[in-house]
């Protein structure tokens, strides 16, 4: 539980570093719109081991929030995400 707490802890403090460092050097806007795409380029380039990172750090907590769940938690989260599967297929109304 402390793990997934420190890696939660990480994931918002480099979430807040991107996202300021998007504001201010690149313009990105409230709703994360960047003002161009060339604006939007540059700065995944510039910011891509962070990105990855942050990538990483939200792969490590959705592994850790599995694995705290108990079976059945896991069955009922695997129901969940078949149905919003099948929705989003059109298979579902």
């Amino acid at each position: 539980m402390e793990e997934l707490e420190n890696k939660r802890k990480e994931y918002d403090r480099l979430k807040i570093k991107l996202d300021n460092v998007a504001k201010k050097k690149y313009g990105m806007d409230n709703y994360g719109g960047f003002p161009s795409k060339e604006k939007f380029n540059l700065y995944i380039e510039e910011n891509k081991n962070d990105l990855e990172n942050l990538k990483l750090l939200r792969e490590q907590i959705r592994q850790l929030e599995w694995d705290l769940m108990t079976p059945e938690e896991q069955e009922r989260e695997k129901e969940v995400l078949r149905l919003m599967r099948e929705k989003r297929e059109g298979k579902r109304h």
